[in-house]
């Protein structure tokens, strides 16, 4: 699936404040590590000296460098890792402007998910509220009773395609709800379910560093998803496939291999290729690297 890019024009509306940092003003002198909200385009910039007085973030790189987007948008780029967060819940409702069926929601906290799609002619048109308590390892009594609760990271949604519907999407939570990745697009299946022997991994860029008595000390730092995964395609739709796979090269897509398992759900870049063996159907090969 394709994601399309979620604008601020296309976010019809939020409850997430856009206030954890003050607005960059021209006029104000910041010092070393400040961070600032540029309005205009949602992101959030931190200076990198002090007495930083009237150098525009945008065209100032030794006084500035980007952080990332507001906390409101973070949900909305292309980072798994950098999550939306709001303490008692997120509602969020994006107009795509263009058709789309498919709703992936990533690196999920949240006790529920409520979806509804509304569309100015029909009304609406989807409605429905998942729990996202994950079952027990097992069926005995004891897991039941004393394993702990835990939570799914994510949800999948298939949305009747309506071109010019709205998308809310409500997190329920308590205490604080967070999304990694609110993605909507047009899926495309390209084969014919995940062939038996999917792998997944992660690239981990934690380290480690030996001192002069030979002591480890450990430096945790985040990792990527990673997954190979062989589906079944006809022969007569080798080009199209592959066609269309080129066009995603070097282009966050979200690729659904399993509606059960989170691993083979991943938001990043794909590498293929194609085995011909048979004279009615083929092998395609599929490699995807998440986006930390």
């Amino acid at each position: 699936m394709p994601p399309i890019e979620v604008t601020y024009a296309k976010l019809t509306s939020s409850n997430v404040a856009e206030t954890e940092y003050g607005n960059y003003a021209a006029g104000t002198t910041y010092a070393l590590g400040d961070r600032v909200i540029v309005s205009s385009t949602h992101d959030v910039w931190e200076s990198l000296a002090a007495s930083n007085t009237g150098h525009t973030p945008a065209t100032s790189p030794t006084w500035w460098v980007r952080v990332g987007p507001t906390n409101r948008m973070s949900m909305f780029d292309t980072s798994v890792s950098s999550q939306t967060t709001r303490s008692g819940g997120i509602d969020v409702t994006v107009t795509p402007g263009e058709t789309v069926d498919t709703l992936a929601l990533l690196n999920l906290n949240a006790a529920s998910v409520r979806v509804r799609m509304t569309d100015p002619v029909d009304g609406l048109v989807y409605d429905q509220t998942t729990s996202l308590i994950a079952p027990v390892s097992d069926s005995s009594w004891y897991s039941w009773f004393f394993e702990p609760i835990a939570r799914k990271d994510f949800l999948l949604a298939t949305l009747p395609p309506y071109g010019s519907a709205a998308v809310r999407v409500e997190l329920n939570d308590t205490a604080t709800a967070a999304c990694g990745v609110m993605a909507l697009g047009l899926a495309r299946k390209i084969g014919e379910g995940a062939l038996s022997g999917a792998r997944t991994s992660i690239t981990d860029y934690s380290g480690k560093e030996k001192d002069t008595w030979g002591q480890y000390q450990l430096i945790e730092r985040g990792y990527s998803d990673k997954a190979s995964i062989s589906t079944i395609i006809m022969s007569g739709m080798v080009d199209q496939v592959s066609k269309l796979l080129k066009a995603r090269r070097a282009k966050p897509t979200l690729c659904l291999a399993s509606d059960q398992y989170s691993s083979l759900v991943l938001f990043g870049l794909i590498s293929f290729d194609v085995t011909v063996p048979y004279s009615t159907h083929s092998v395609c090969n599929i490699e995807i690297e998440g986006l930390l």
